[in-house]
């Protein structure tokens, strides 16, 4: 079953992932990629790329991980695969971060958050909402960086996130500490 063998070697990827092995992962996902590939699966080929770009990304080689990430949102977006765009915005978008390039992080996460709307993606919103706060606050832009991070947190309580409140939190917090303005979190 050409099809059931990218999904098993995906399975092995993940425990090669819990290992920390990521020359295995990156192989078992190019593994994948042939066999996507040799199937004409568009959307496994996707999927396939971005993998390959979070195993680039978990090593640190950020510029080859947007490279697939890259690939991969190309095909995501000839697919009109509203989510999956999404989520590859957000990808390119963490890595400009990273590397102190706001403007183009900024550039993606705002195009992540404008489809994430659109496609009434409450989860993926309260992420994106996180995210333009932290490069907000990374342009030292405190007001904008609350409000985004507030609509982040209140969007989280709404929907009972636990975790995404946590984050929220805490980027408020590093907001408080860095504005001089030591209010209550939990607003």
């Amino acid at each position: 079953n050409k099809i059931g063998t990218p999904s098993v070697l995906n399975n092995i990827e993940a425990i090669y992932n819990d290992r920390k092995e990521s020359t295995e992962v990156i192989t078992t996902h190019a593994n994948s990629l042939k066999l996507y590939t040799a199937a004409s699966d568009k959307d496994g080929i996707a999927l396939a790329l971005n993998n390959i770009g979070v195993a680039y990304f978990n090593k640190g080689k950020l510029e080859i991980a947007l490279t697939y990430y890259t690939k991969s949102f190309k095909i995501w977006k000839e697919l009109k695969d509203a989510r999956s765009v999404a989520g590859a915005y957000e990808s390119m978008a963490i890595v400009f971060k990273l590397t102190n390039n706001s403007d183009s992080a900024m550039h993606y996460f705002k195009k992540c958050l404008k489809l994430r709307r659109k496609i009434d993606d409450k989860g993926g919103l309260v992420i994106s909402l996180n995210n333009i706060g932290g490069v907000y606050l990374d342009l030292k832009d405190c007001k904008l960086a609350s409000a985004y991070c507030d609509s982040s947190l209140a969007l989280s309580k709404e929907l009972g996130f636990v975790r995404n409140i946590s984050n929220a939190e805490h980027t408020l917090a590093k907001i408080d500490s860095m504005c001089n303005n030591y209010t209550e979190i939990g607003r």
